[in-house]
């Protein structure tokens, strides 16, 4: 009897263990079959940006950071912040050298991707970005973005092969969202005014290495956008004798004339083209073309070599020759120039309207005395009767195409759109058509942005970074050897097309 019972034992021993390695047998099944059906455990994503720090408020990203977490239990977000150049570089989206000669140790493998705009058309032939049109055409109730974990309801499926569940506050409950168009819901701006000379001259659609053709709005979510105004120091113009801003060129090579002073070291204007400068050609060379009324793309050609080019160039290689522009514009950085007009140096620049902030907290912090500016729209010539033109570069989001949790990534996109008031004001940029701030000088900006016509020409353009490469070596003959603006206009047209050489 006793033998009996022993093997009855062993025997309930051997089903229990055999029941359990079917169960296990079962559930890797289910995984190999279902790929992303269950996630098991805490996802912790990785978003690569360069926001976080000076150009945005003091633990504003961080704060946005918590408050998504807070409503998605199992999922962390880590900031990795980097420099807007390493992370250009390190994305393959840029022609130029790193600032320290070599990106060797230097990589990421980021789920969340913060993006320029203009990298677009690298990032797309190389496949770095997941497509969004799955992921935006989502109709279900969403399952992520909550204000509050899901209580039922299937598991999160991969939208590439399931029906998608996962949708931003701007789709959930609403019918499916065009995949070339943002949802009609969706209060962030993606088409900006045009004055009717330019009509849209953006390439709105790209092909990827992979032959998918889609929206810009379908590889990276745009948040929030930056316009480039003419800043300009009150206090100086009104000791040169004026008491507004010049209204155009000619008016400003009269007022830049009347602040220069180079035996105190002043100057009427500055020019920032440090070789590593990520925004200078955009905003000191491009911003006196668009000013002209001319954009220069068509087709996703560049054309450059026009009358309305050429004389953009002949004003600043004229203003260079009066000695009004401060000594070493091809080496300093924005940065440099606003620490210059911080310091009573500079009677006008261009600049974002980030910097609206920037030298707002010096002014807090007294480390800019008395500092009284302005902005106004960058001057036209002077027989232009057109809107105010302007370009305007984006902060934007997208999903690595190598992230295991792309249901996660696309839910904290979803959500910092959603957020992206929040992102506006804490970085001095702008959102949406209107504004209720208090800052005289951002009521400003949006009264410029919505009366102006903003031009986002290059998001997406052909190896734009290259383009800009040729701009500064050609503009830097035009100034420091006298090169003709003609020739200037036809060498940059003529390298763009055919490869880089002159």
């Amino acid at each position: 009897m006793r033998f009996v019972k022993l093997n009855q034992a062993r025997m309930d021993r051997v089903l229990w263990y055999l029941g359990l390695a079917v169960l296990a047998v079962a559930l890797i099944l289910t995984l190999i079959a279902k790929p992303g059906l269950i996630e098991i455990g805490n996802r912790t994503l990785v978003f690569t940006q360069w926001w976080q720090g000076d150009l945005m408020d003091t633990g504003s990203l961080e704060a946005l950071v918590r408050e998504f977490e807070d409503k998605n239990p199992g999922i962390r977000i880590k900031l990795d912040t980097r420099p807007y150049t390493e992370i250009r570089d390190l994305l393959g989206a840029s022609d130029r050298s790193d600032p320290d000669g070599d990106v060797t140790g230097k990589s990421f493998a980021s789920d969340i991707i913060g993006i320029d705009s203009r990298w677009l058309w690298e990032l797309v032939q190389q496949n770095r970005l997941e497509p969004l049109v799955a992921y935006r055409a989502r109709t279900e109730a969403e399952t992520l973005w909550t204000e509050g974990p899901p209580t039922e309801g299937p598991p999160i499926a991969d939208p590439t092969t399931e029906a998608p569940m996962l949708v931003g506050p701007e789709t959930a409950g609403s019918e499916a969202a065009d995949s070339t168009t943002e949802s009609p819901t969706s209060d962030l701006r993606t088409e900006y005014l045009q004055t009717p000379a330019l009509g849209s001259e953006v390439p709105m659609r790209l092909t990827s290495g992979e032959g998918e053709e889609a929206a810009i709005g379908d590889w990276a979510r745009p948040l929030v956008s930056f316009m480039t105004p003419l800043f300009y120091n009150i206090d100086m113009l009104q000791a040169a004798g004026f008491d507004r801003p010049p209204r155009n060129q000619t008016e400003f090579e009269a007022f830049a004339k009347a602040v220069t002073d180079t035996n105190t070291g002043r100057y009427g204007f500055a020019l920032g083209l440090g070789e590593q400068e990520s925004q200078g050609v955009y905003r000191d060379i491009f911003s006196w073309i668009w000013a002209a009324g001319q954009p220069m793309t068509a087709g996703g050609v560049l054309k450059i070599d026009t009358p309305q080019a050429t004389a953009a160039l002949r004003f600043l290689q004229g203003l260079n020759k009066e000695g009004v522009i401060a000594p070493g514009s091809f080496t300093k950085t924005g940065q440099d120039r606003l620490e210059e007009f911080r310091a009573g140096k500079i009677g006008m620049m261009i600049a974002s309207i980030g910097d609206i902030r920037a030298l707002a907290a010096a002014q807090a912090h007294q480390t800019a005395g008395d500092l009284a500016f302005g902005i106004t729209t960058i001057p036209a010539p002077a027989a232009y009767q057109g809107k105010p033109v302007f370009g305007l570069t984006n902060w934007c989001a997208g999903i690595s195409r190598t992230s295991k949790h792309k249901n996660e990534a696309w839910a904290f996109i979803a959500f910092l759109s959603d957020r992206a008031p929040q992102i506006a004001a804490s970085s001095g940029a702008i959102h949406g058509g209107s504004s209720t701030t208090d800052d005289p000088l951002m009521a400003k900006a949006y009264d410029i942005y919505e009366t102006g016509g903003g031009l986002e020409e290059f998001a997406g353009f052909p190896r734009e970074v290259f383009l800009e490469t040729v701009v500064w070596e050609e503009v830097r003959r035009l100034l420091e050897e006298n090169q003709t603006p003609d020739y200037t206009a036809a060498v940059i047209e003529k390298r763009v097309a055919g490869g880089g050489m002159r």
